[in-house]
């Protein structure tokens, strides 16, 4: 079954000072993630580092698996261990629901249902 929701693991730049503690917890993010998808936590993931646009994002992980699944591991206590440690070495770090695949098409259904005519 494809998945319908994500989470959107997004940052900007490293820290000044603190690219090393940075490219360690990027690391240390992609091995976790990679042990949650052997135990099928997550569908899968996909690290995207993005070239210099002016803009104020810099990379992203997107998570892709069951929403039920995907709200447990983003509340759990090794993930958020994980978060807590990024914050500090990276800048705008950040982790957002996100709608993927048929979710997309339920979302836009939700709110062309709602859109004033």
């Amino acid at each position: 079954m494809a998945s319908d929701s994500a989470l959107f693991i997004g940052w900007r730049l490293p820290v000044v000072g603190r690219e090393a503690d940075a490219l360690e917890m990027f690391g240390s993010f992609v091995g976790y993630l990679g042990k949650q998808q052997a135990t099928g936590t997550v569908d899968s993931f996909e690290p995207c580092l993005l070239s210099p646009h002016g803009g104020d994002l810099d990379g992203f992980i997107i998570v892709r698996g069951d929403r039920a699944k995907l709200s447990a591991l983003r509340y759990s206590d090794e993930f958020e261990e994980l978060v807590s440690k990024c914050l500090l070495s990276v800048d705008g770090f950040g982790v957002v629901d996100a709608y993927i695949g048929d979710g997309v098409g339920v979302q836009l259904q939700r709110y062309a249902k709602n859109v004033r005519r």
